[in-house]
């Protein structure tokens, strides 16, 4: 597809170029309105009212939309109430313009409602609103024959919308208000009851200030720590008692008096005149004044336990108060905060009520202008594209069902086997012309195609060449000659094979006389090769001409003489060179395809049509040979040459 378009590069440029002329002839010739008028307005909202308050006028779209009523301004709705507002104010000779239009008039049904959806249609046409660069700046343009009725048209559908977009934006406003006063009396009632529920808590809990609980908390960590120290002196107490209690009846007093730590004692065990009776009588005094300090201090831990305990119950009562204080307080707050935000956003919305007028307002009105034509470059451009879709559609078509050959591309994308070159298309004449300026001009087109060809079977080490074509006339001959001559050009000796034997091309296009001896006469009657082979003139070329016997020529060709003869041929000269006859005709092909080392396989540019081409192929591939595909006779301008001009330049 893309190369069918590169190919038709100029046709399809002609043919924009003709779609955008005829565009530009169309837009010089429509014809238009003569006065246009054109008013501004404004329309505008107040954006800190919520979306709660009104969903459906206040929410927008990507920050483009602004309310229904802009959107709608040029709806069937809005003109039906310009069509009333024009008749009621007098200006109905506007609307009756528009029923003088060309082709209106018969428009209009007999009843008067399809009258006035006529009338809405035409007003359509010549009413445009739409916003300047996506703001809240509108401008709505009105064409019209007469200037006074373009004004009338664009003035009265500004007004009739700013009035009723006036209107909207209070309805709205009113709306708004009342949903905020409902909003803030119901968040009053509320923090009226959070602060009766505050003052009735206070009067009823037992609950007094956050010092008295910091108090009270304080008190308890302080007991909590006698109780733990008197703990401590009442376990020693105990423990000294009973270590005195298991030794006091042994013998060693000095112990006992260090052991209770009593002066007394120490001092008696120290004496000399030292009494046993008083002793033990002092020590009895000192257990029991131990067992009294115990029993003290049990008690004394009862009581700070009990004390403690009710302390904590105080505490964790007043803790629970305190915390639910706290959260009434709270709410009061909050409630506090969103009651004066309603009350805020009231005060808004009363006075966006008195901001419609100033918000939406007419800025401009119209005043009517005379209207130039100049050329409407859409409409160029639209005629340019349809006439490219068309050139393309033409193209395509035509490529679609074209069965020649026209292209390498056609050629390898009809067989799926690529193909080696072009062979330009010379005017046929005298072939030692030909080949001699083609041998001096070694830069021409058809010179570097042989060349080509020659390296190509070089390198396939190809001793024989066997040029055919799927039909007559697609330059075999030349081409055998050609490559002839570029071979002889590098000191091969050639043998040129005339095998058509309906149709002696080469003798013709060497202007050598048609020789009675040939191949034919060397294998009938067991001759050797020498013995009919000619000269021709162009180096070391020497021709083979078909003989007297042609009748037999396709017999022979099929025989084995005939490859034994081929086979001597090879082994006298470097290259031997087939100049067969087309493939479809006859039968001959298949027999010099299976000699040959090399099959060329033209086909003529143009007029070989591509189930020849396909036959052509198939039957020389069931020989066994493997066909070089050449797409000759190409014209020059179609010629990819690379920079080689042609022989004959046209």
């Amino acid at each position: 597809m893309m190369r069918m378009i590169w190919r038709g590069r100029m046709r399809l440029a002609m043919w924009i170029l003709f779609g955008c002329l005829l565009g530009a002839v169309f837009v010089f010739l429509r014809p238009d309105a003569e006065y246009r008028a054109t008013a501004l307005i404004r329309f505008e909202y107040n954006e800190n009212l919520p979306d709660q308050a009104n969903p459906a006028f206040w929410r927008r779209g990507g920050g483009t939309e602004i309310t229904s009523e802009i959107v709608t301004l040029t709806s069937a709705a809005m003109l039906g109430k310009l069509i009333d507002h024009l008749t009621e104010s007098g200006n109905a000779e506007a609307l009756a313009d528009l029923r003088g239009r060309e082709g209106f008039g018969a428009a209009f049904a007999t009843s008067q409602q399809d009258e006035r959806e006529q009338l809405i249609l035409r007003l359509s046409e010549v009413l445009k609103a739409k916003p300047i660069d996506k703001s809240y700046v509108y401008e709505i343009t009105a064409k019209s024959k007469s200037a006074h009725h373009a004004e009338v048209l664009a003035n009265s559908l500004a007004e009739l919308s700013v009035a009723e977009a006036i209107a909207h934006a209070r309805a709205r406003a009113e709306k708004a208000s009342r949903w905020f006063a409902t909003k803030a009396g119901a968040i009053k009632a509320e923090l009226d009851q959070t602060e009766i529920a505050i003052n009735q808590f206070i009067e009823e809990s037992n609950y007094t200030s956050e010092r008295d609980l910091r108090q009270l908390r304080k008190r308890a960590r302080e007991i909590r720590l006698a109780q733990q120290k008197l703990l401590l002196d009442t376990d020693e107490s105990k423990g000294k008692l009973e270590e005195i209690l298991a030794i006091k009846d042994g013998a060693d007093f000095d112990l006992v008096a260090q052991l209770t730590g009593d002066p007394v004692l120490m001092t008696m065990v120290r004496d000399a005149a030292f009494d046993k009776p008083e002793f033990d009588q002092r020590l009895n005094q000192v257990i029991s004044r131990y067992r009294t300090t115990k029993t003290r201090h049990e008690k004394r831990l009862v009581a700070m336990k009990k004390n403690l305990s009710e302390l904590e119950f105080q505490i964790e009562a007043q803790a629970k108060e305190a915390l639910r204080l706290q959260e009434l307080r709270r709410e009061k707050e909050a409630n506090s905060a969103l009651y004066e935000n309603y009350l805020s956003r009231l005060k808004e919305a009363v006075a966006s009520k008195n901001l419609a007028l100033s918000e939406r307002r007419i800025i401009s009105l119209g005043h009517a202008v005379s209207v130039q034509k100049i050329p409407d470059i859409g409409a160029i451009l639209l005629f340019g594209i349809i006439a490219l879709l068309t050139a393309l559609t033409i193209s395509f078509a035509k490529e679609l069902y074209q069965k020649r050959v026209r292209t390498i591309e056609d050629l390898e994308d009809s067989l799926g086997h690529p193909a080696l070159l072009e062979i330009p298309l010379e005017a046929l004449g005298r072939a030692r012309h030909i080949l001699r300026a083609a041998r001096e001009r070694p830069d021409v087109a058809i010179s570097a195609s042989w060349r080509k060809l020659r390296t190509i079977f070089e390198g396939r080490k190809a001793k024989s060449i066997y040029v055919t074509s799927a039909q007559s006339g697609a330059g075999k001959s030349l081409t055998a000659l050609g490559l002839a001559s570029i071979y002889a050009a590098t000191g091969k000796k050639v043998l040129l094979i005339d095998a058509n034997p309906f149709h002696q091309g080469l003798a013709e296009m060497l202007e050598v006389q048609a020789n009675h001896q040939g191949y034919t006469n060397a294998l009938l009657n067991n001759e050797s090769l020498d013995a009919h082979s000619v000269p021709t003139g162009l180096g070391d070329i020497d021709l083979l001409q078909t003989g007297d016997f042609i009748a037999q020529a396709a017999d022979l060709i099929s025989g084995l003489g005939f490859q034994a003869l081929v086979r001597q041929a090879i082994g006298k000269y470097d290259i031997v060179i087939f100049d067969g006859d087309a493939v479809l005709p006859d039968g001959l092909s298949v027999a010099l395809a299976a000699i040959a080392d090399q099959t060329l396989l033209l086909v003529e540019w143009d007029k070989t049509q591509r189930v020849h081409v396909k036959k052509a192929f198939a039957t020389l591939y069931d020989t066994g040979a493997k066909p070089s595909l050449i797409l000759s006779q190409v014209h020059a301008e179609k010629l990819e040459s690379y920079g080689y001009p042609p022989l004959h330049p046209a």
